[in-house]
This record gives C-alpha cells, structure tokens and sequence, in this order.
C-alpha cells in the first residue's frame, strides 16, 4: 500500500479482495495473520514508522484516545524514538488505566518504560514522572512488593525535594511508612517514621493554609501514635504491676483532616493505619470512621489490598463492639475482596485475615485447624525477606498450639524465637506470646517466671494503650497469679474507663472478672 495514497480508496479496494474484514467494533482488520504479516514485512522501515506515526496521532486525536492509551503508546513506540516522549507520556496513561483493572504487574511494567525514557529525554518532565512515580507505587502496593515500594517512594521522595514541594513529600512518606509496616517490615517502617518525624519539625509550617496545617496534624498524630506502639520496653521493677493508660484523645474529624493533606487515592493508606492504631487503642467510633473510609476511597481507586484488609480490621471492630453478626458479614467481605488478586499477591493479602481466624481457632480449641493456618503463613513466608511481623505472628501461633499440646520445649523455643525479634511484633500476637510463656513457667512450677512474663505483657499492653491485649494480660494475671498484684486496683481502673466508652463485650467480662475475684 501506498502511505501517501487515498487512504479510503486503498481500503475499499482491500476490503473488496477480502484482505481486510470489517469488526463488530467498527474497527478494520486483516483477514489473516499471514495478509497482515506480507504486508508489514514488504515495507521499508521508514514506511512503517511512517504509518505507525501516523496511526499513533489518529488514535491520539480520536474521542477513544483515553480508553486505549496502551495502543496508543505501541504505535508511538513503534514510529521510532523521535517519540520518545508521547511514548513516555501514553505509557503513564496506560499504566494509570491497568491500575483501574487489577492489571498491576502490566503497570509496573509501562510505569518504568516510561520512566526510562523520561531520564534520558531533555524535556520539562516533572510531571509526566512524578505521575509515573506515584502509579508505580500504586501498583506495587498491589502487589505486596516491599523493594518495589520503597525503591519508587524513595525517588518520589527525591523529586519532590527537588521540587521544593512539600506535599508530595508527605504523600511519599506516609505511602512508604504505612506499606512497610503492612508489609511486616516494622523495623524499616519505624526507622523511615523517624525520617518523617524530622521532616515535619524541620519545615516551616506558617506558609501552610489552615486546612493544610490540620492535615499535617492529623498525620502527625497518627505517626506519634505509631511511634508510640512499637517504642522499645521498659525496664520493669520485680513489683511493678502496670496500670492501664489511656491514649491522647483524638484529633477532631480525622478523616476530614487527613483528606485535606493528601488526594484521595493517598489516603487511603494513612486513613487505614490510623482505623488500626484507633482500634488497637480501643477509640473505636473514630477508628471505624477511617477505616470505612479507607475502605470506601480504597474501592473508589481501585486499592483492593487495601480494601481487604481494612474489611478484615472493621471485622475485629465489629467483634470487639459485641457485634458478632456484624463481624461475620465484614469477614465475608473481606474473603470476597481478596479473592479478586491472584497469585502471590492474593496470598500476602490473606496472611493477617488467615493468622486472625488461626488465633480464633485456637481460642475455639480447634487445634488441628489453627496449625494449619498457622503452618502455611509459616511456610508461605519462610524464605521472603519481608513479612516478619507475619511470620512471627504465624510462629507464636505455633508455639501456643505446641503449648497447648503439652509440648513444653518446642512451645518456649517457638515463643522464645519470635518475641526475640525486638523490630517487628505486631501488639496482639506478641502479647499472646509472653502470656504464652507465663503459662509455660506456671506449668514448670516457676513462679518468678510466670509472674516476669505477666508484668511483661501487662506492661508491654498498658504503657501502649493496648486496650484488648492489656484486657487479655489482665485477665491471666487474674487467673495465674492473682494475689501477686493488685488486682482490686487494676480491675476497678480499667473497668470505669472501658464504660466510659460503653464497650458491652469488654465492660461484661471485667465485670464477671470483678465478681470472681471479690
């Protein structure tokens, strides 16, 4: 065919010879793979490029252009690198599409052919990359990749102190801290959280507005929050029995304050680690309010793995709340959601959902059940790097099955290993460890153990604000060793603050814990 020939003309003239076959889509394609590649191969080069070219600024200009960017960006690519940057620019786009199809590995991979060739191209880029940056760190959320997450939010963090724009730092921050420590990298996220600590007492906040300065507060609560948590132990007195200490209030309208710092589809991340924080200390009408906010932005942006496992924290609200109906249906919507990623992904997506209903296996005495839970989290993760905070949780897991069983070594060395790992505890499970092993010491008739391990886990949960797990620790204080501690004095001080938040559940077990020991 002739390039600069009557386009029409040609086409009528192949369409009548059966070359080409008109689609139900309205588009024109060859009859057979083998006319398509004749054709192709008995052009010259520059011809192709040519048509390409011209294909490529057709598609580009046509009312289609933003449903099929990935075409697009082919035939750009295939016109020669004079096109290097619309072929960089329809990259990004197809990329930010794939997003909105759980297409994440394809993303990742048009992301960074974008990416490349905007280093290499001498042209105001800034945008095009920082849009490519934050996609990419989108996809590889997805897909649970610990290096990819942090290798693209640390050049998002770069871009945007060249930029001077202190916005977009935060967005990089708060997606790297909160990823790594969903990741289960607990050490690395805290060590970053430091970073972002500094950053934000470093920069000048006046030439902020109102609404910005709020936002930045808000993150900065939930940082201290988290701070806070995974702070190191304090040293303990052999008497000293630690009483609950409430957390700081919440910041007034915490979704509201949040979504003024960051674009929707970023905070969907600081949105669900402040619901877990909240809910980890026991406020739960905020925690609920921003983790069904995560969950609705997570949805509206296409963040499955998000979205799973915030169902799956609503899910232990809902539980804690008494609601145990409520609680059923949020786990089933959890299941659905994270049957929609496949792979390995779909698998790192269930490890705390699978680890949650392991424990509440075994608090249902269905041994054979939880080890299995248990085992595969174990075996899953045995060789990967990231997912520590998993990977113990699956270990102590293990070692209260073997507890359980009566088998006394393989039970401390199972606790023993996982509590050792300082960085990376997740708050309920390293709780159920040290009362793991308090009940290890009692049945070993050590005394002075069992009470180190309670006043360990007493304290680890109170100095925290750790409402449930210093509940639990409590509660085996009561029933291990209950004339060693003031238990009238602990009792009678958690029970009025948990009714001062009218939590049914918990104010009916202290309550019967409070009538058992009088």
């Amino acid at each position: 065919a002739d390039p600069t020939g009557d386009l029409v003309v040609a086409l009528e003239i192949l369409l009548q010879r059966n070359f080409l076959v008109e689609r139900a889509d309205d588009r024109i394609d060859f009859s057979h793979q083998i006319a398509r590649q004749v054709a192709y191969e008995h052009m010259s080069i520059l011809q192709r490029r040519r048509l390409h070219l011209r294909v490529a600024e057709a598609l580009a200009a046509s009312r289609r252009a933003l449903a099929i960017p990935g075409e697009i960006a082919f035939h750009y690519r295939q016109s020669g690198s004079s096109a290097n940057e619309r072929i960089a620019q329809y990259s990004v786009l197809a990329g930010e599409r794939l997003l909105h199809t759980y297409g994440f590995q394809q993303a990742v991979d048009y992301f960074n052919e974008a990416l490349s060739l905007l280093a290499t191209e001498h042209v105001d880029s800034v945008t095009w990359r920082q849009r490519a940056l934050q996609g990419l760190g989108l996809a590889y959320e997805s897909l649970f990749d610990p290096v990819g997450v942090t290798n693209t939010y640390r050049q998002l963090q770069h871009l945007a102190r060249a930029q001077g724009d202190r916005r977009l730092l935060l967005t990089a921050y708060s997606h790297q801290t909160s990823m790594l420590s969903l990741l289960g990298q607990q050490r690395e996220s805290n060590e970053l959280l430091l970073e972002l600590l500094d950053a934000f007492a470093s920069t000048a906040m006046s030439d902020e507005s109102t609404s910005a300065t709020q936002g930045a507060l808000a993150l900065r609560d939930l940082f201290r929050r988290r701070q806070a948590i995974y702070r190191p132990d304090a040293q303990l007195g052999s008497e000293h029995w630690t009483a609950y200490q409430p957390p700081a209030a919440t910041i007034s309208e915490p979704v509201e304050a949040i979504l003024t710092a960051l674009e929707p589809v970023h905070a969907v991340l600081p949105l669900f680690e402040y619901g877990w924080a909240l809910l980890v200390q026991g406020q739960l009408p905020a925690a609920v309010r921003c983790l069904e906010a995560a969950v609705e932005l997570a949805r509206e942006t296409d963040q499955p793995s998000v979205a799973g496992i915030a169902y799956h924290l609503l899910a232990v609200a809902a539980r804690i709340g008494g609601d145990l109906e409520q609680c059923y249906r949020l786990n089933e919507q959890s299941l659905a959601m994270n049957r929609r990623l496949q792979g390995p992904a779909g698998e790192l997506v269930s490890l705390w959902p699978r680890i949650g209903s392991g424990f509440a296996a075994l608090q249902l005495g269905n041994l054979d059940e939880a080890e299995g839970r248990f085992q595969r989290v174990a075996d899953f993760l045995q060789d990967r790097a990231a997912f520590r905070n998993h990977y113990n949780s699956a270990t102590i897991g293990l070692g209260l099955v073997a507890l359980i069983r009566g088998e006394q070594d393989v039970a401390q060395q199972l606790l023993e290993r996982a509590i050792g790992d300082h960085g990376n505890r997740y708050p309920y499970t390293h709780t159920q460890a040290l009362l793991g092993l308090a009940h290890l010491a009692d049945q070993r008739g050590d005394s002075a153990g069992c009470q180190a391990h309670l006043q360990r886990a007493l304290a680890f949960a109170g100095e925290r604000s750790l409402l449930e797990e210093y509940i639990e620790a409590l509660m085996a204080v009561i029933g291990l060793m209950p004339k060693a501690a003031p238990i009238a004095v602990l009792l009678s001080d958690i029970l009025t603050y948990v009714r001062s938040l009218e939590l049914v559940a918990f104010t009916a077990r202290l309550e019967e814990a409070q009538r058992t020991v009088a």
